[in-house]
């Protein structure tokens, strides 16, 4: 019971954020719908998130570092705050390669974009799709 209270707060959460970073991003990749998959989504009514929502999704995004990885670092007002990998740098290795590159398994990951833009971030997907993409990994045409 308690996992399933955390994580339905961490969908509000990142739901939250992701409906107030649309204020504080842009978005300036041109090829990014290219590099993006085709995920066929449903669409789900828009909600207002309430104040409290956006601040605890706010601090839920700078407090875990989720700029590290998708941009921005921990400043909201960077240039490509959450937008994803724009670029070679970007892309780390995850796995045991990630200390001897010849290691094996090895996995590249390239960070997406978590801005609520609905062409190459998260605004096409509904709360439920994110909310299984953080809870247990999976793509949102997997839900």
């Amino acid at each position: 019971m308690k996992r399933m209270l955390s994580g339905a707060a961490l969908m509000g959460g990142a739901t939250a954020i992701m409906l107030s970073a649309a204020t504080w991003t842009t978005n300036d990749r041109s090829d990014a719908s290219a590099a993006t998959a085709k995920i066929e989504t449903r669409t789900a009514p828009a909600t207002a998130a309430t104040p409290a929502q956006i601040a605890r999704g706010r601090f839920l995004v700078i407090s875990h570092d989720c700029g590290g990885c998708h941009g921005g670092g921990s400043d909201p007002s960077a240039k490509g705050w959450l937008a994803g990998t724009t670029g070679p740098q970007m892309e780390f290795k995850i796995g045991p390669c990630s200390v001897d590159p010849a290691a094996k398994p090895c996995f590249t990951t390239r960070p997406r974009n978590l801005t609520p833009d609905n062409a190459t971030g998260t605004g096409r997907f509904t709360e439920r799709q994110i909310f299984n993409a953080l809870r247990y990994g999976l793509r949102p045409g997997e839900t």
